[in-house]
């Protein structure tokens, strides 16, 4: 257990919950939430603000939970700087379902580098009496909160074995019941950089994770959850990685299935 900050506190966020369901809003990414020596912020990274983006609307749509069903982050092209944009929106509300989309662009330009679609789903259970949209004052993401040491090592991710990491559920990365989807996220990332070659070291990343698939299946029970990351094919500079995250401790129970890609540094 540690005494950090809830890592949503250093996401940098500025945003507003518009009337028509869209997600404005901004961050000021900090280094240590982007690819080692890069201003590209880990696509896990993204993922997190998107998941926020569209899972706040969609819970407000809802008056109820909505968890994560599934997420889609694609990153096609190289910021120029690490702070960014973004804009979401719900491009179907069900009774049941609700898919959104969020764009995501370099502070002070125009054109789009990545792209998150994500699904949501109801629960039985009701919003807490008095429950409301946050906003950016939330004490959740304000004051920003300062990430001393890259992300992957305040989330305590640590190596089983090459191309498996794992985490345990602390308070700083859980979203109340289970590790945060962007975390999981992080976790997958990870493991694809392993299975890619690179050490755990905030040195070693020599791979940048360009698109991750993820469904999410099932929360952590018991602990930790590990990532397994499978390159399926490794040519023309790209590389296809098939990821099984399952809860350790509950008999490797499904958590999350993902399929990535990734590209060398150098490449991207």
């Amino acid at each position: 257990m540690t005494d950090h900050p809830h890592f949503f506190s250093q996401l940098g966020f500025d945003f507003e919950v518009l009337p028509d369901d869209r997600f404005v809003g901004s961050a000021r990414v900090q280094p240590n939430l982007c690819v080692p020596g890069t201003v590209i912020p880990r696509p896990s990274m993204l993922a997190t603000y998107a998941d926020i983006a569209i899972g706040f609307p969609a819970a407000h749509r809802f008056t109820f939970p909505a968890p994560t069903l599934d997420l889609s982050m694609h990153v096609f092209r190289t910021p120029s700087i690490a702070d960014l944009t973004m804009e979401a929106k719900l491009v179907k509300i069900g009774r049941r379902v609700i898919v959104g989309e969020c764009w995501f662009t370099a502070a002070g330009e125009d054109d789009p580098y990545a792209v998150c679609v994500a699904t949501f789903f109801t629960t039985a259970d009701p919003m807490p009496e008095g429950w409301r949209t946050p906003t950016a004052d939330n004490p959740m993401f304000s004051p920003t909160q300062d990430l001393p040491e890259p992300i992957a090592a305040r989330a305590g991710i640590v190596a089983h074995a090459p191309g498996s990491v794992e985490i345990s559920l602390q308070p700083h990365i859980s979203n109340g019941t289970t590790v945060q989807g962007g975390i999981v996220a992080l976790l997958v990332e990870r493991a694809c950089e392993s299975a890619l070659g690179d050490e755990l070291a905030p040195a070693g990343a020599s791979h940048v994770v360009t698109g991750m698939d993820l469904r999410y299946l099932s929360g952590l029970r018991v602990g930790p959850a590990r990532a397994t990351a499978r390159v399926l094919r490794s040519d023309d500079g790209s590389s296809h990685l098939w990821v099984d995250v399952t809860d350790a401790g509950d008999d490797d129970r499904m958590m999350v299935h993902c399929l990535a890609t990734a590209r060398p540094l150098h490449a991207v």
